[in-house]
């Protein structure tokens, strides 16, 4: 295959997540396939043509971004974007990095 050729994703299931991922992984585990979790769908366009026959995981819905009380850390949602984190950051002063 040459490098940056396209595969289209091959999945059996998949399905946006409202709060939690755990529950399609329990399941792609309890049914022993395969599960891929995306958020915009990049990664590298070979890797992602090889999935086939398994559970694609769509985090876009998760979004959270807690900033820890001491401003040090946060958590983050499987679906957070950089312009959102880069924004929240702002509002509360912070920056990304040192």
């Amino acid at each position: 295959m040459s490098q940056g050729r396209y595969l289209p994703l091959s999945y059996d299931a998949g399905s946006h997540v409202a709060t939690d991922s755990s529950t399609q992984v329990k399941f792609a585990n309890q049914m022993n396939l395969p599960f891929l979790a995306i958020n915009r769908g990049h990664g590298s366009v070979s890797a992602l043509g090889t999935f086939k026959h398994g559970v694609l995981i769509k985090l876009a819905n998760l979004t959270s971004i807690d900033i820890a009380a001491d401003g040090k850390s946060a958590v983050l949602g499987g679906g957070v974007y950089s312009d959102l984190l880069l924004a929240t950051l702002a509002k509360k002063n912070k920056v990304a990095g040192k």
